[in-house]
């Protein structure tokens, strides 16, 4: 298995064993799926439009069916697509936390990681998620400490801490990319500005070559860039994500932090119950619904480290995930 979750409908499991077995084929495959699923879509609502009153009412029910196993499959291809990236990325995927006796720490036998989580960020990117992980883990303790620093807390709590950062890296991406536009188009206004300037310089040297051609005094040049031939600085400098980040206004911020899709949504909780099980809840006397604490586990700083750094690098790629599924089968509506 490579993630701590099994896909459930037939095309998922497609999928993930594909990611085993032939992971070459697995790009292709996706595609023809998230195509199928499109076009399965669109003829469900095709159907429903023409349906008469009298077959309406038992293909609606019907169509609700196919529409949750429909909704399921393209859930779980978005999450194939996220696993793919981390083989590509030679990530290992942290599996299900076991319960096991307090002192036994939860990471004892995860896999190394080959690849590197920090090396998909930018280094813009990289400073805002180390500050994330400094506000989450505190004061950073030397690396060699980390594996023998051991941490217990509840799998609802550190559930929640996973399921946010996830979150958290999906705002990430989606903003840096934000980012790149804007400044890839201050950049073109700049250069369309210095064009726009030294087509109008040339314009006046031009103009005043022709009035001293006029005027017989050929050693003489008025206006123009008086040979110069130096272009002036804007002074535009790229602004630090950081800095671009604490310019938006509530509202965008707010905007680029939500997940955009129900499919998306999905998979965070998938992944995260897979991750540390579903929550446990009882119903209190005033018949509210109160979530309990739960299982508590012991992990190594290390770990911990991980499993965050670990939620940052999935938000990152289901963003990138859902966009390309988005592309053809518009879950963004």
């Amino acid at each position: 298995m490579v993630g701590p979750w099994e896909p459930e409908s037939p095309i998922g499991q497609f999928l993930v064993s594909l990611l085993q077995s032939h992971p070459h084929l697995f790009l292709e495959a996706a595609e023809q799926h998230i195509q199928q699923l499109a076009a399965d879509k669109n003829a469900a609502a095709e159907k429903s439009t023409n349906s008469s009153d009298s077959e309406l009412v038992l293909y609606k029910r019907i169509a609700e069916v196919k529409e949750q196993e429909r909704q399921k499959a393209v859930v779980e291809v978005i999450y194939s697509l996220v696993v793919q990236k981390f083989l590509d990325s030679r990530l290992a995927l942290v599996p299900k936390i076991p319960s096991l006796p307090a002192n036994q720490k939860v990471d004892s036998n995860w896999q190394s990681v080959l690849g590197d989580m920090e090396s998909i960020h930018s280094a813009e990117v990289l400073e805002v998620v180390r500050d994330h992980l400094g506000m989450i883990l505190g004061r950073p303790s030397p690396h060699y400490q980390e594996p023998y620093t051991l941490v217990q807390a509840s799998k609802m709590k550190i559930g929640h801490l996973y399921a946010a950062t996830v979150v958290f890296g999906y705002f990430l991406r989606r903003l840096d990319q934000r980012y790149q536009l804007d400044l890839s188009m201050k950049k073109a206004l700049s250069s369309d500005k210095h064009e726009d300037e030294e087509q109008g310089k040339l314009a006046a040297e031009a103009n005043a070559a022709v009035q001293a051609m006029q005027a017989a005094k050929s050693s003489t040049t008025r206006g123009g860039l008086g040979g110069s031939g130096v272009f002036p600085q804007l002074g535009w400098k790229p602004s630090k994500l950081k800095s671009y980040v604490m310019s938006l206004d509530p509202e965008s911020l707010q905007r680029f932090a939500t997940l955009r899709c129900k499919e998306s949504l999905d998979v965070v909780e998938r992944q995260t119950q897979a991750l540390f099980g579903k929550p446990e809840a009882e119903i209190a006397p005033d018949g509210s619904v109160v979530l309990l604490a739960g299982d508590s586990f012991t992990i190594s700083l290390s770990g911990l480290r991980r499993l965050v750094t670990e939620a940052v690098v999935f938000g990152s790629f289901l963003w990138d995930a859902e966009a390309h599924v988005d592309s053809h089968y518009n879950l963004v509506g």
